[in-house]
């Protein structure tokens, strides 16, 4: 009974998280995250190039009690050749109260001739990959908030 649970489970996983299709979101499009609702979204304000890559991400939550944790999301530019690159000014430490919305600009390193970035964003959690469907890392990683203005 137990080994067909597990098998059923690891059909069920590699069909809802390999399956999963890539997508591109434009500027402003919202990438939502769920645990048991999906009350967290993301978004690309804008992005501008100078030095380094800013990128002002818009963290919105229309959960009506329980605070939301931006702080657990991992974001990566990731370029064109697969290179990644983490913001150089770490992550949001406070928690997003219920129904607020903020919105910080990050830096990244980026080299100039890295061509066509894009922000990836997932939950950095080795036990959301335990998740099936859009909620895995890995299903995650396909969507790509595009900086169209970088």
């Amino acid at each position: 009974m137990a080994a067909g649970t597990v098998a059923a489970y690891g059909l069920v996983w590699l069909i809802a998280t390999l399956g999963a299709s890539s997508q591109a979101l434009a500027l402003g499009q919202e990438l939502s995250f769920c645990g048991v609702d999906c009350h967290l979204h993301v978004s690309v304000v804008r992005a501008e190039r100078g030095g380094d890559l800013g990128v002002v991400i818009r963290f919105r939550s229309d959960a009506k009690m329980a605070d939301e944790f931006p702080g657990l999301l991992r974001l990566e530019v990731v370029d064109s050749s697969q290179r990644r690159y983490q913001p150089s000014d770490g992550m949001i430490a406070e928690p997003l109260n219920a129904g607020a919305t903020i919105e910080r600009e990050f830096r990244f390193t980026v080299p100039p001739e890295a061509a066509t970035p894009v922000l990836v964003v997932s939950y950095g959690g080795w036990l959301d990959y335990l998740l099936p469907g859009r909620g895995n890392p890995i299903a995650q990683r396909r969507i790509r908030l595009v900086l169209d203005q970088a």
